[in-house]
């Protein structure tokens, strides 16, 4: 009873674990954040604009998984890309200027998606939001507001600081707002796994049921039982986008995407947790580094619809197979009795 009610109120069970655990915790952490923002500003279609924005799916599972504990890491890398930002941009902007923009980056940033993954988190819910369908809707419409929250406290941030004019903002908020959710929805439920998993290893531990995730989780097994799966999915999706980049004109064929998602709602049905959060993290990154490179620009709004349609649809198949099995589950033991 008394673990129960740890896992429903979120307590913290004591932690002995050795500081350098938690410092090499911390720090990949820290290094994920950066690589992240890395990879949206690597792969801009144009200024200030990327099809997704994995930091914030980064910052969403490092709250699920260590709770406001991972907030100064976030912090820290927030004030980083900031300075970065000025010396690439060559802003030319003052000390002040760059501790104050870093720290309304920060509070913008962390303020949202901190708040959805604490609440993931005090539910006692797991890290995927793939278990149930109350959990998936959960994480769509709390992954929607939360980016848009952000995205608007982000803009309102420019103007303050004097980094951006009020025309200009208006459609950045838009861009922001679906990069965002497109790369929350698409990558944090995969990263909240990594992390847990790297957690137990490295023995520190975890609240509630956060260490119980929905079928098996080994690597090892991945590319033999899901293999052929993957490969069809991640086939598909570059046929596709060659596709689209030999016939331009056509604003309908990014719809073509959508044959992606039987092959997704498949791995959902047969294969792990696991299979199919890799199908949908790596369906997005495909389309995030061609979007560029292609010329794809044009279709950028689309691909993200594309990308954000087969993440939940994937969810969704994916709480459905698991609904099944449990109640199937349920029937064979009243059946053994």
């Amino acid at each position: 009873m008394e673990a129960d009610r740890m896992g429903k109120f979120d307590i913290d069970p004591p932690d002995s674990t050795e500081p350098e655990h938690r410092a090499a915790l911390h720090l990949t952490i820290f290094g994920a954040w950066l690589l992240a923002f890395g990879a949206a500003a690597l792969l801009e279609y144009a200024p200030n604009a990327s099809l997704w924005f994995p930091p914030a799916a980064v910052t969403f599972a490092a709250v699920v998984v260590l709770g406001v504990r991972a907030l100064p890491v976030i912090w820290l890398a927030c004030l980083v890309v900031t300075v970065l930002a000025d010396q690439v941009y060559q802003r030319g902007m003052s000390g002040a200027e760059l501790a104050a923009a870093g720290f309304a980056f920060a509070f913008t940033h962390s303020l949202a998606y901190a708040a959805l993954g604490l609440v993931f988190r005090s539910a006692g819910r797991r890290a995927s939001p793939v278990p149930d369908l109350h959990a998936v809707g959960w994480f769509v419409l709390g992954g929607v507001a939360a980016s848009g929250i952000s995205s608007a406290l982000g803009g309102l941030s420019m103007i303050v600081t004097g980094m951006s004019e009020p025309g200009d903002v208006a459609p950045l908020i838009i861009t922001w707002w679906v990069g965002d959710f497109a790369g929350l929805v698409t990558i944090g439920p995969l990263l909240a796994l990594l992390l847990i998993q790297l957690t137990v290893f490295l023995g520190i531990p975890l609240p509630g049921r956060l260490d119980r995730l929905p079928g098996p989780t080994s690597w090892s097994g991945l590319l033999r039982t899901a293999g052929p799966g993957l490969g069809l999915l991640i086939g598909l999706t570059l046929s596709i986008l060659l596709l689209l980049a030999a016939f331009p004109g056509y604003a309908a064929m990014p719809l073509l995407l959508l044959a992606c998602l039987p092959v997704s709602l498949w791995i959902a049905r047969t294969e792990s947790a696991l299979a199919t959060l890799v199908g949908v993290a790596g369906f997005s990154l495909i389309l995030a580094a061609a979007t560029g490179p292609l010329g794809l620009a044009d279709h950028a709004l689309a691909l993200q619809l594309m990308v954000i349609c087969l993440a939940i649809a994937s969810y969704l198949g994916l709480a459905m197979a698991g609904r099944r099995q449990k109640r199937s589950a349920d029937r064979a033991r009243v059946d053994s009795r």
